[in-house]
């Protein structure tokens, strides 16, 4: 088979989808980047070559697999955030492209900040984390914690991976409980939790429900790991730390009701590249903190 061939039959085998024939082709190339180990330019230049016998029994499988609902990224093991490349697996949820609205929030929130320690409670594959230790040295130390075995050993993997380790420390721990934190009082505390409701269960994609339910989905309407986080980060916070966290779409109002109730301000939200409220930023009110404009 030539690769060409491989796009075509790709695209006709997954057309059944909401996904639009462009976009079916593009994760065929992908695929064929990734199995021949190759670049899109190497890869136009050998279009109508044969392949590899094993490349394409390899790709025949990978096929199968996207038929049968399963993750793109879980088959590639990668997937880029924020201009990197992370290392991604089975059982740990994938990143998306939305919670890059997180990174920007943090790093206008800490612009002109001195010696931040920073918290990512529920950290997956450790991409939020890392990307601040990397995008901002005035980070000294930048906790990593879940819950997920799997995600801990994976957050480690892509901090070694990056050169972020001498700056990451990983602890098991859970986001619902005030216990989770040994050594409390950070300047920061971000966190991407479990937002989907179980309502919303039957509108998602197949693929996505490949990912694991304790990280997508919440109790309480999708609102639970909110309300946990603006009680316990009370006592995870040094005075004016800071919390950041990523918003549901048309949950952003709900949050904000959540940690008023808390003791909390909004100060700022940043916005995905839809237009949604995703980041929505947060201080304690007694801390003294101006509000940034």
């Amino acid at each position: 088979m030539k690769p060409y061939e491989f796009v075509k039959l790709y695209a006709a085998q997954t057309g059944k989808g909401k996904k639009g024939k462009s976009s079916r082709a593009a994760e065929a190339v992908q695929l064929l980047m990734f199995r021949l180990k190759t670049t899109r330019e190497k890869l136009y230049t050998r279009y109508r070559e044969e392949m590899p016998v094993p490349a394409e029994k390899r790709l025949r499988e990978d096929l199968n697999l996207r038929l049968k609902g399963a993750p793109l990224r879980y088959i590639t093991g990668e997937e880029w955030f924020f201009g990197r490349e992370f290392a991604v697996k089975k059982g740990v949820l994938i990143p998306r492209q939305d919670t890059e609205a997180l990174i920007r929030a943090a790093k206008r929130a800490l612009a002109g900040e001195k010696n931040v320690t920073a918290a990512d409670m529920g950290c997956g594959s450790g991409i939020i984390g890392i990307t601040l230790v990397l995008e901002l040295p005035q980070i000294t130390r930048f906790d990593c914690c879940d819950i997920n075995n799997a995600a801990l050993a994976l957050t480690k993997q892509n901090a070694r991976r990056l050169g972020a380790a001498k700056r990451i420390r990983v602890f098991k721990g859970d986001m619902a409980r005030r216990s989770a934190v040994q050594r409390p009082k950070y300047g920061l505390i971000i966190s991407n939790p479990p937002y989907v409701s179980r309502a919303s269960y039957s509108k998602l994609q197949r693929e996505v429900l490949q990912e694991p339910k304790n990280a997508l989905f919440a109790p309480e309407k999708g609102f639970y790991y909110y309300r946990m986080l603006a009680v316990n980060s009370r006592f995870w916070l040094k005075q004016g730390g800071i919390v950041i966290v990523e918003a549901g779409s048309g949950m952003a109002a709900g949050i904000k009701r959540i940690f008023a109730k808390s003791g909390y301000r909004h100060i700022f939200s940043e916005h995905d590249a839809g237009g949604r409220e995703r980041a929505v930023v947060f201080k304690v009110k007694d801390s003294g903190f101006e509000v940034i404009m």
